[in-house]
């Protein structure tokens, strides 16, 4: 006697990894447990602030030294995950900083630049695949508290500058 099979999922948003870089899938309809229902990945584009390259690129810079928050090359960590999650950087962290140097940066003004060896060990950390809109309520694992405050600075400290790019560029115009 054959057992029928019963929905595993409802539908819903499910998040997968393809190696370090997490993927948000909208679920439609019953998904059974061998897998098989229709999903596309979830577009968030509209949320997104409208961001130049340039702005960005000038947040970076004004931030990154010794005595601002950009002050290691393991402070990019937090500099790519809001990149990531909220200006539609790629949110590999590899690809995050290669697609950092292709900005419109000379790199010779950047004390510390992002490079992937530096940050690559944080890419399986809890809050790493967490979402920086749900950084606020977040209670990192004991081991990650250190790491964790220092990116949700950096990523702080960097949004509010992106955001005064993009109002001093308003004025201008």
């Amino acid at each position: 006697m054959e057992l029928e099979e019963k929905p595993h999922h409802s539908g819903g948003i499910y998040n997968y990894f393809q190696g370090a870089t997490i993927h948000n899938l909208v679920i439609n309809g019953n998904m059974n447990k061998n897998g098989s229902e229709h999903y596309h990945e979830k577009d968030n584009s509209e949320k997104r602030p409208k961001a130049t390259k340039e702005q960005i690129a000038r947040a970076l810079v004004a931030l990154n030294g010794k005595d601002n928050v950009i002050d290691s090359q393991r402070a990019w960590l937090g500099a790519c995950l809001l990149l990531g999650w909220k200006y539609g950087f790629p949110r590999n962290l590899n690809d995050c900083c290669k697609h950092i140097e292709q900005m419109p940066i000379d790199m010779a003004q950047l004390e510390f630049q992002c490079k992937y060896e530096s940050i690559r060990m944080f890419g399986c950390w809890k809050f790493v695949k967490e979402s920086y809109d749900n950084w606020a309520t977040l209670v990192p694992r004991d081991e990650e508290r250190q790491v964790f405050e220092k990116c949700l600075s950096v990523a702080q400290a960097l949004d509010a500058e992106i955001v005064n790019q993009m109002e001093k560029d308003a004025v201008l115009e």
